[in-house]
């Protein structure tokens, strides 16, 4: 199952199929929803909107959401990840250090993203320049 398809099954368990209140239960735009559940434009959520689901809505196991692995609502603590999906070779902490390096990596994409933008505003107005002195002569 697939991250979108989790997300789906979220929409269709917890809020009737309505997209518009899970958006608004997770605190973002209705319309971006569609980004991650529409059919044509289905992008992969950031790990800050997978913060905001595992922390707004109460029944979503986190671990379930992360790697489709387990139950996908937990009746206890949501945090609680069960040991038996947990591979011998590690352990609650180095998940726990994935996540956050996933986290660390979104921000630094999109603060990569940002430098990348100015450059090419940049870029477009030397560009406009440019075309501007050789309309000239």
């Amino acid at each position: 199952m697939s991250i979108a398809e989790r997300l789906q099954y979220i929409v269709e368990e917890l809020f009737d199929g309505n997209k518009a209140a899970f958006a608004r239960a997770i605190g973002i735009a209705p319309t971006s929803i569609s980004n991650y559940l529409g059919k044509d434009r289905t992008s992969k959520p950031s790990s800050d909107i997978l913060e905001k689901i595992v922390n707004s809505v109460e029944k979503v196991n986190a671990y379930w959401l992360l790697t489709g692995k387990g139950e996908a609502f937990s009746t206890n603590n949501q945090y609680s990840i069960n040991e038996s999906y947990i591979d011998s070779s590690h352990n609650v902490s180095e998940y726990i250090e994935c996540i956050q390096n996933l986290s660390e990596a979104s921000k630094k994409n999109a603060e990569a993203n940002i430098l990348n933008a100015e450059a090419n505003n940049r870029n477009s107005q030397n560009l406009e320049k440019l075309i501007l002195l050789i309309e000239r002569k």
